[in-house]
Order: C-alpha cells, then sequence, then structure tokens
C-alpha cells in the first residue's frame, strides 16, 4: 500500500504534449508512481483572462507565475488562437502514459469552462460536460475510467450524482 500518493492534474495542450512525457521519463527513471487526470476537451486556457476582473487576481498572479507556467501561446488559446482539441490531439500522449504503467483518469472536459461555471450550473449542463470526458476517455483507452479529480476542486451536487452514476471508484 502506498505511503504517499501523486496525483497529476493536466489542465493544459502544453502540459499535455510537453509537460507529462517529461514527467512520465522522469517518474519511471526514480521508479515513482502517480495518477495522470486529463483535461480531455479544448484548452480555453486564454478564456480565464476574464478572471483578471476579480479581486485577488493580480496579487495571484505575481504570487504563482502563470506566464512562466503557462506560456504566452498558451494564454491566448480561445481569445486571440483557436483552442486546441486536448483528446483529439494528445491522443498518443495519453495512451503512451497508460502503457508506462501510469493510471489515468478525467480532470475535465474543459478546465476553464468548469472552473468558472459549475457552482452556478444545473443537472443538464453538469450531465453533458461530463458525459463528454467520460466517453472521449473510453475512445482514447478503450475502458471507463476509475477516477476523477476534479477542475479547481469544483463540484456541484449534480457532478457528485453523475460520479456515482458511471462508478467512478474514487476521486478528489
Amino acid at each position: 500500500m502506498p505511503t504517499i500518493v501523486l496525483k497529476i492534474d493536466v489542465d493544459t495542450y502544453r502540459g499535455t504534449l510537453e509537460g507529462v512525457p517529461n514527467l512520465v521519463r522522469i517518474l519511471k527513471q526514480h521508479q515513482a508512481n502517480a495518477t495522470f487526470l486529463f483535461s480531455l476537451g479544448k484548452d480555453h486556457t486564454g478564456w480565464a483572462l476574464r478572471r483578471a476582473f476579480r479581486p485577488g487576481f493580480f496579487k495571484k498572479v505575481s504570487r504563482t507565475s502563470v506566464l512562466e507556467h503557462y506560456g504566452p501561446k498558451t494564454l491566448m488559446y480561445g481569445v486571440f488562437l483557436p483552442a486546441p482539441d486536448i483528446g483529439k490531439e494528445c491522443v498518443e500522449e495519453m495512451r503512451a502514459t497508460k502503457r508506462a504503467g501510469f493510471e489515468c483518469g478525467i480532470h475535465c472536459w474543459d478546465h476553464v469552462v468548469w472552473q468558472d461555471n459549475v457552482r452556478r450550473r444545473g443537472e443538464s449542463w453538469t450531465q453533458k460536460q461530463m458525459q463528454a470526458a467520460y466517453e472521449r476517455f473510453n475512445d482514447i483507452f478503450g475502458a471507463p475510467p476509475k477516477t476523477y479529480g476534479a477542475a479547481g476542486w469544483q463540484m456541484n451536487p449534480y457532478a457528485f450524482a453523475q460520479l456515482d452514476q458511471f462508478g467512478i471508484q474514487y476521486s478528489s
């Protein structure tokens, strides 16, 4: 039984394309295990710029090095650049993660859309978001997910019910 569990939330196209293969290599090199939770729809990271108008945003940005972590191109997805479809364009990176022996699960369909909307949305919207991610996961991996990790740690009562309907074994 593991004493420490490492959960890696993969939010962006760049993170899936570049970060995941590097993390897989490093983790394998150190014989460490992890669970990778993938965003499976479009990368609309640029839409998060709307948060600039919320109180405390600039303090958080200066504390978390947003530009350094995401890069300017990622911050333009969905605003000045088309949003890449992570689950269509990064299938091989995701499958390679599973083949390397790492557990894979769902993070969300669209990270920004989920995080910014789920607390105010109803059953139909929630089910549509989660169903899209569930179906895409099945298409990529050929099996249903066992785990789910909520984007931005945001959920609503309908999302919890949906996890039960999917038969998710554990979640965060």
